[in-house]
């Protein structure tokens, strides 16, 4: 099993184990433990984000789900005593559940916990970090961290030969609680994959994200959509320098302004469909919406034709104009549309 880690209080002549279980020093580990990992997900040594807990999936309710600033998601499973090697499969099958998580499942999940848009909170709680929003790719990989007291040899066994000969993300974080003779209270917690070798492997996975190239997307559909777009586009860049797009997993890309998103342009057969951040303001051609996710503060209209440029323009430069109006003043404005195919009222995944 993993090595116990044992707590001492240093004195002048001794070394004084300060080992107990939490029980022992009043603490439970099912309210206790769960709310030191709410509220301070460092102690199972990086830096990650809660945005779940007991999330409903096929084969049960999962503890914890977090995400780090690379956008991959982990699923925390904590054991309140020695962690068997059943728990392996059951973290498996939740792993590869969510790994078919579209952005708004987890956008849903991270409201649901935190009462903030996924984006907005990765802003907010990782500020120093240097990677730009449209740089990180949500769920492109998964991650399982088992967290308890013990583990079973077996699952160790399986856990280090998973990591080492396949190169899965799968760790454990073992802890060991303690109480000096004054009261005083420790947690210290240790893993037994090396924070080092994660770190090099999450930089293996991150150096094999896939860029999306736009053109690629384009092929799917007839060569006049392909020609509205880059029109469009060369435009849209003409409104500030400091706008970019972003391609989606799916036919859309996605216009940063460039603190928030506020184009999503989806291609379709039939021309451009372009969901445009409108506050709710009326503007000429623009169907507003009321959309559970995004309020009524979005709008559709469909390009269809190059004759359509300078209105369509027009639309966007108004749309630009109340992005910028509504993030000075502080106002939330983050949404993510979805992917329905066939659908008229469908949007395209971001």
């Amino acid at each position: 099993m993993a090595n116990k880690i044992n707590i001492w209080q240093i004195t002048e002549n001794e070394l004084i184990p300060i080992n107990k279980t939490m029980k022992e020093g009043g603490r439970t580990e099912v309210n206790d433990l769960e709310n030191w990992i709410r509220k301070t997900p460092e102690i199972l040594g990086e830096e990650l984000l809660i945005i779940g807990e007991q999330i409903d999936t096929k084969n049960g309710p999962l503890d914890f789900l977090a995400i780090d600033k690379n956008g991959n998601l982990v699923i925390i499973e904590l054991k309140r005593d020695k962690v068997p090697r059943e728990a392996l499969g059951q973290a498996i099958d939740y792993a590869s559940e969510i790994a078919s998580w579209s952005f708004q499942e987890i956008d849903a999940a991270c409201r649901n916990f935190t009462r903030m848009y996924l984006e907005d909170y990765i802003r907010n709680n990782f500020p120093n970090s240097n990677l730009k929003w449209e740089d990180i790719s949500i769920n492109q990989f998964q991650r399982i961290l088992f967290v308890g007291t013990s583990i079973d040899e077996s699952l160790l066994r399986m856990i280090e030969w998973l990591s080492e000969m396949f190169g899965v993300s799968i760790n454990f974080i073992t802890f060991a609680y303690g109480k000096n003779i004054n009261g005083d209270e420790y947690i210290a917690t240790t893993s037994i994959i090396s924070d080092e070798l994660e770190k090099e492997r999450r930089q293996k996975q991150q150096r094999k994200i896939p860029i999306y190239d736009v053109n690629e997307r384009l092929r799917n559909f007839p060569k006049n959509i392909g020609f509205l777009f880059h029109e469009l586009d060369e435009k849209i860049k003409t409104i500030s320098d400091k706008i970019y797009f972003k391609v989606n997993k799916g036919n859309s890309v996605t216009y940063y302004s460039p603190d928030r998103l506020f184009i999503h342009v989806i291609f379709q057969k039939q021309g451009l469909k372009l969901h445009l951040f409108t506050t709710g303001e009326e503007i000429n051609g623009v169907e507003n919406f009321d959309y559970a996710r995004g309020g009524s503060k979005w709008g559709k209209i469909l390009f269809k034709n190059a004759d359509e440029l300078e209105k369509i323009i027009l639309v966007v430069k108004r749309s630009h104009e109340l992005i910028v109006d509504a993030i000075k003043n502080n106002e939330k404005t983050s949404w993510f549309s979805e992917t329905e195919e066939n659908d008229d009222e469908g949007l395209e995944e971001s």
